[in-house]
């Protein structure tokens, strides 16, 4: 028995997954659920269906993942088929998704299996989607949700390593964060109220009112703050 398959048969007994699907909004505050205990061999074989992660980046300083280190409760949709509670972690660097196994291994799950996933953190729970690769021009892989409408607002989190320039020094991760809006399979990056202006063109003039009236403030360090902004403009487009 090779080991693939040695996987997945332990995997069909000990696998930390239930078929319970689960839906929420992005930033809304909810109760982590339970762990709960495994369902079939034939789930655990769609679940599984990765490769053992190793850490190559062992010496860098800090982590890949976004939110925390530890594995984190979520919920992981792969071709329509929902697995919820999960423990899980979303490795930035990678852009991948990792999840444990019953011998205290990382597996990989196979990215180009994956439609969607959520994680709960500190009681909130955030939405990710994967945008296939050319399907959407200059965005691909895993996004969060912020807002789906006309237009769609998400957010890009990146880890990068930066290189130390003294051998004294380890190298460091460092996160980037990047809102975008999208619109016929066309992204737009946002930083700020110039860049929802040119989104909204002729209508620019009512969005700022808009903004004005409600007393708006967006912010790319607050992504949250342009979900107002995207629900109207989707009103008056």
């Amino acid at each position: 028995m090779n080991k693939s398959a040695f996987l997945i048969l332990v995997f069909g007994f000990f696998c930390i997954s239930s078929l319970t699907a689960i839906s929420f909004h992005a930033g809304e505050k909810v109760q982590t659920p339970e762990i709960i205990q495994p369902d079939s061999l034939l789930n655990a074989q769609i679940l599984y269906n990765g490769r053992i992660w190793r850490n190559l980046n062992y010496l860098v300083l800090g982590d890949p993942y976004l939110l925390s280190n530890a594995y984190l409760t979520g919920s992981l949709t792969i071709s329509g088929k929902t697995f919820s509670p999960l423990r899980m972690k979303y490795n930035l660097f990678e852009d991948e998704i990792h999840i444990p196994t019953p011998s205290g291994e990382i597996l990989q799950v196979n990215r180009e299996m994956v439609d969607s996933f959520s994680l709960w953190f500190d009681n909130r729970i955030y939405r990710f989607a994967a945008i296939p690769e050319d399907s959407v021009e200059g965005l691909n892989g895993y996004v969060q949700v912020l807002y789906r409408g006309k237009m769609d607002l998400f957010i890009k989190y990146v880890k990068k390593i930066k290189r130390s320039d003294f051998e004294s020094r380890p190298d460091k991760y460092y996160q980037i964060t990047r809102v975008y809006c999208v619109q016929n399979k066309r992204s737009y990056l946002i930083t700020g109220k110039s860049d929802l202006f040119n989104l909204s063109k002729d209508k620019k003039a009512r969005v700022k009112d808009f903004m004005r009236k409600n007393k708006l403030h967006v912010s790319k360090k607050d992504p949250g703050s342009f979900i107002p902004v995207f629900r109207y403009m989707d009103t008056i487009n």
